[in-house]
């Protein structure tokens, strides 16, 4: 993804990036490892979760 002034962006979410996505040379780095909550609505039985979470967080959170 690039921006009008063509500096690529990456986006890192505070995890495992198996395949090198969140770092590089001369990029714009976005930081959403604080974007880490989540929130259980149980009557429409979903999850609504950050971009930032990780598994292990939500794991222990969904389970209780």
């Amino acid at each position: 993804m690039q921006n009008k002034h063509f500096i690529p962006i990456r986006i890192r979410s505070g995890g495992h990036n198996y395949e090198g996505y969140s770092t590089g040379n001369q990029v714009v780095v976005i930081d959403i490892s604080k974007i880490n909550n989540a929130c259980i609505n149980y009557i429409e039985n979903t999850v609504t979760v950050g971009g930032g979470i990780n598994n292990s967080k939500l794991y222990n959170y969904i389970s209780k």
